[in-house]
């Protein structure tokens, strides 16, 4: 299995680019964090993080069941944080 060249989990590592003291303030980001997550999440590429954290992220950010591939799940967070 890859390893992710990212330190933490990807939803860690999204939370503390958006500015979020708390994971879970994921859940409640104003416009600005939201611009800076989906800036963030456009400069990943799919192989930065491993499949089952792009689904993750996925989860937790739009409650959408997992993808196929980490392309696919990586454009439907970044769908979903346009919405």
């Amino acid at each position: 299995m890859k390893e992710s060249p990212l330190r933490l989990h990807l939803v860690d590592y999204l939370a503390c680019r958006a500015g979020c003291e708390y994971v879970s303030d994921l859940h409640r980001l104003d416009a600005v964090q939201r611009v800076r997550l989906r800036y963030e999440i456009e400069r990943l590429a799919p192989e930065d993080a491993r499949l089952c954290e792009w689904n993750d992220a996925l989860a937790y950010l739009a409650g959408r069941p997992p993808e196929a591939d980490a392309e696919a799940a990586r454009e439907k967070i970044l769908l979903c944080l346009t919405e």
